[in-house]
């Protein structure tokens, strides 16, 4: 290509470009005049909140804050997982201490406090009782029941 060619091509893109830019921003100053409903001159009316809740009663809907919404939210996913039941194989190896267990146990979802379960350990003097084996368990079991398993 020569160096004319070259210009004439350059000069087609900008012009090119500068037309589409034109009626692209001519667009946009359209889009953000208010929608006219019956004439051009009149005015989007104002949405208020007794126009939204007419909407929602006549709908069957339901209006809450953020902090509501939130708040059902969170009793939700709290009630979904207590009605997960997880299950693992626990395999625990000869000289597992019961630091491991406990991990082992928090992360499958089998307890949900690590310290309430080393506090048991402690207070009944079992955290070198934990002996080798495998064993089935399920969130649903008491820490005791987990406990008189797991030291037999």
């Amino acid at each position: 290509m020569t160096r004319n060619g070259l210009r004439s091509f350059a000069a087609g893109l900008l012009l090119a470009t500068a037309v589409l830019s034109y009626f692209y921003f001519q667009n946009v100053k359209a889009d953000a005049t208010p929608a006219a409903s019956n004439s051009p001159t009149e005015e989007r009316k104002q949405l208020t909140e007794t126009d939204v809740k007419s909407f929602a009663d006549k709908n069957d809907l339901v209006i809450l804050s953020e902090k509501e919404f939130e708040k059902l939210n969170e009793q939700a996913n709290q009630q979904a997982d207590k009605n997960v039941v997880y299950q693992i194989q626990l395999d625990v190896p000869k000289g597992t201490s019961s630091q491991e267990v406990t991990s082992k146990l928090f992360d499958a979802k089998i307890i949900t406090d690590k310290d309430e379960f080393r506090d048991y350990l402690h207070k009944n003097k079992l955290e070198t009782a934990v002996k080798s084996g495998s064993y089935k368990l399920n969130s649903e079991m008491s820490i005791k029941e987990i406990v008189n398993i797991i030291t037999k």
